[in-house]
């Protein structure tokens, strides 16, 4: 976006704002993720994911760049977007990452287009977070040991709660 002292003629139509007195200028070389797919929001612990991000070209030609995906410290992959036309998005996958048992887990993706024309667009992240969830049976109260045939009784039982985060369980 540039100042400028006249009121534009268009307003973009790709949900971006538009104030009066402001030029919408689209760059020729510029591409950027647009959205963590996975791993984001609430986890499972100690599980397999299949990282992924969608990447949009801004720009006004084709385009081939490198994409990289960084989980905490320990998680880092990389890939080439091959032919990426111009407006148009694609998603791209990582090799499997491992959750661990519980916590935070950021998550950064970034694009390196040679030449990029506005960088401010080059990185996205978010934090994941991974808990870890456990109810235990501690021990059955109700029916007692021995029960008349034929008689109605109402099963109860003790639970803990072993989990990170409240839980709500069925039990059968």
């Amino acid at each position: 976006l540039y100042p400028a002292h006249d009121t534009p003629v268009a307003i973009p139509d790709d949900g971006s704002w538009a104030y009066a007195g402001t030029r919408i200028r689209r760059e020729n070389h510029d591409a950027g993720p647009v959205r963590i797919i996975a791993p984001s929001g609430v986890l499972t612990a100690d599980s397999m994911y299949t990282p992924k991000a969608m990447v949009r070209n801004f720009g006004l030609s084709g385009i081939s760049l490198p994409v990289r995906l960084n989980i905490g410290s320990g998680y880092a992959d990389s890939t080439n977007v091959s032919a990426l036309g111009p407006g148009d998005s694609v998603m791209v996958n990582f090799r499997a990452w491992n959750s661990p048992s519980q916590g935070a887990c950021p998550v950064r993706c970034t694009t390196a287009l040679s030449g990029d024309e506005f960088t401010d667009n080059d990185v996205i992240a978010e934090t994941a977070r991974v808990y870890y969830r456990d109810i235990a049976l501690l021990s059955f109260v109700s029916p007692p040991d021995t029960v008349d045939s034929g008689r109605a009784v109402l099963p109860q039982a003790r639970v803990r709660n072993n989990s990170t985060q409240d839980e709500t369980f069925l039990m059968y």
